[in-house]
């Protein structure tokens, strides 16, 4: 039954293990083709709708500009009415009837309206600046899920490349453990754990596997590019210093939120001028013909009418104050919410700047396991040549390093990642100008 557990050398494990040692065994002078993470970031553009919506809302606005200012001409109506009346006297006095027809112009020129008018301009103005940060926000966002999937595929294809060396070299001990034990040289409870962390290094294959596969899918999606194993992605470039962390963060919400306060003062002073006294210059010409049974009869009758109109409603006042109100709780919200995003970003920053500190003290450690751990190959080289040592001890120090190189890939790909992801939240790559 023990040695049934140990049958490793199935007709599936063999291809397995075949195909990992093919791939492996690859001239490693790559001549693949490159794409740089800027380059997928331009074709994401295409296909990100939070910037084509916010696009055409800024449309939106600037056809609610032009309707405000249609407000600066004359008011021009025509009307024109005809109708029938009968009417009955008491008395002896017979009913007549009348023919009426009336047709008006009017026309009203709002003359003065304290620039409420212009400040409504203004304010869709301010909208319209609010927009183009907006689409610089959605850029910003949109290049820090790509740099996600970016950094992620990094790290699994490298990471594949180490896992496969790994399961070839777990299969090669497993082997030479198998073989010592069916000559009574070794224990079952060695080959039980030795194949246990064969599996997980195949385990650990899969997930790797799957999570490129899963991150590919994603760029494609965003950026309409097909990811395959016949093109490399381009090493990530950025513009992190160590000055960094001595950062102000003035990005990109800070701007938004400064602009989202001065159009709610610009709202503020449109509710104020609203409230004022407006007057307005009016003209109607009214043309009317009028025909009674029994009567005189007129024709072409004209009716002139010239004047100033002068409107306030003393509500208004109230209104206004009410509005100032809610706008002044609006500014303070909006700088709460600000205060609330900058503390959560400088709380990730920081954390990212202590990550970088740290990367050139793990490199260095790690440089250091990997040198003893070749040491020890060399030592356990020489005692197996001697008689003095199993040759899976050779093994065992490789499978170390092995193992070291996979921390070795994460952190590396980590630290540049984070240097990256700290560029474009300080506006340090110009994403937003990025062409």
């Amino acid at each position: 039954m023990i040695t049934s557990l140990f049958c490793t050398n199935t007709y599936s494990n063999s291809i397995l293990y075949e195909e990992i040692k093919e791939i492996i065994e690859i001239d490693l002078k790559d001549q693949r083709t490159e794409i740089s993470f800027n380059e997928l970031f331009k074709r994401s553009l295409k296909y990100n709708f939070d910037i084509q919506q916010i696009e055409n809302k800024k449309l939106t606005i600037k056809e609610d500009i032009d309707m405000v200012k249609l407000g600066y001409y004359p008011q021009i109506n025509l009307d024109y009415n005809k109708y029938k009346s009968y009417k009955d006297f008491e008395g002896d006095t017979s009913a007549y009837r009348t023919t009426k027809a009336t047709f008006s112009i009017n026309s009203t020129l709002k003359v003065y309206d304290f620039d409420a008018k212009q400040t409504q301009i203004d304010i869709l103005k301010q909208d319209s600046k609010i927009s183009d940060l907006g689409i610089c926000e959605a850029k910003i966002q949109s290049s820090l899920q790509l740099l996600d999937a970016y950094y992620s595929i990094q790290i699994s294809r490298a990471s594949i490349i180490v896992l496969k060396k790994l399961i070839l070299e777990h299969k090669t001990r497993f082997d030479m453990k198998t073989k010592l034990y069916e000559q009574g040289l070794l224990g079952a409870i060695q080959l039980i754990t030795d194949k246990a962390t064969l599996l997980n290094a195949i385990n650990a294959l899969n997930t790797q596997d799957n999570i490129r596969e899963y991150y590919t899918a994603i760029l494609k999606i965003k950026t309409g590019y097909s990811l395959n194993s016949n093109i490399k992605l381009a090493p990530l470039t950025h513009h992190y210093n160590s000055e960094d962390k001595n950062y102000e963060l003035n990005y990109i919400k800070s701007k938004i939120k400064d602009e989202k306060i001065n159009k709610n003062k610009k709202e503020i002073k449109f509710y104020q001028y609203s409230a004022m006294p407006t007057v307005d210059v009016y003209f109607n010409n009214d043309f009317y013909n009028e025909y009674s049974e029994g009567y005189p009869k007129y024709t072409n009758k004209r009716d002139y009418r010239v004047g100033l109109n002068l409107k306030w409603s003393l509500n208004s006042i109230f209104k206004y104050e009410s509005k100032k109100r809610r706008k002044l709780l609006e500014i303070k919200n909006e700088e709460i919410l600000y205060n609330k995003v900058k503390q959560e970003t400088s709380i990730e920053l920081n954390r990212r700047f202590i990550e970088i500190k740290n990367y050139e003290v793990f490199k260095r450690v790690s440089d250091e396991k990997i040198y003893t751990f070749l040491d020890e190959i060399d030592k356990n080289t020489r005692m197996y040549n001697e008689g003095l040592e199993y040759k899976y001890k050779i093994s065992d120090s490789k499978i170390k390093i092995y193992n070291e190189e996979l921390d070795v890939i994460k952190r590396k790909f980590q630290n540049i990642f984070y240097k990256k992801y700290i560029s474009i939240v300080l506006e340090k790559d110009n994403i937003c100008t990025l062409l």
